[in-house]
């Protein structure tokens, strides 16, 4: 599957300044995926709320839920199959390193 691109971060009906947000993160994505990868590596079975945890917040639990789908997206992390409570009690899905393709 191919890397998540700029046009995967904004939907058709979003205004233009979603489009220039999304624009102007564009460099920072791999470097956040990198380190959110990182993480998952380090820590092992993680969710979005326990990154965002672990980092003091420098990655709010918003942005590493949406690194995390990239990641999976890629083929290095897969979703357990377990749920655990966020910071809001509602339940995250728990990703770990791909049997495929994490070591990449």
């Amino acid at each position: 599957m191919n890397a998540p691109t700029l046009f995967d971060s904004v939907r058709l009906t979003d205004p233009q300044t979603s489009r220039d947000a999304a624009a102007s993160m564009a460099p920072h994505l791999s470097g956040q995926r990198a380190r959110v990868l990182a993480l998952v590596r380090e820590h092992g079975d993680i969710t979005a709320a326990e990154i965002a945890r672990t980092t003091g917040h420098t990655i709010q639990q918003s942005v590493a839920a949406r690194r995390l789908t990239d990641l999976a997206q890629m083929g290095l992390i897969e979703p357990t199959g377990v749920t655990r409570p966020g910071n809001t009690g509602r339940m995250c899905t728990v990703w770990t390193i791909a049997t495929t393709g994490g070591n990449q």
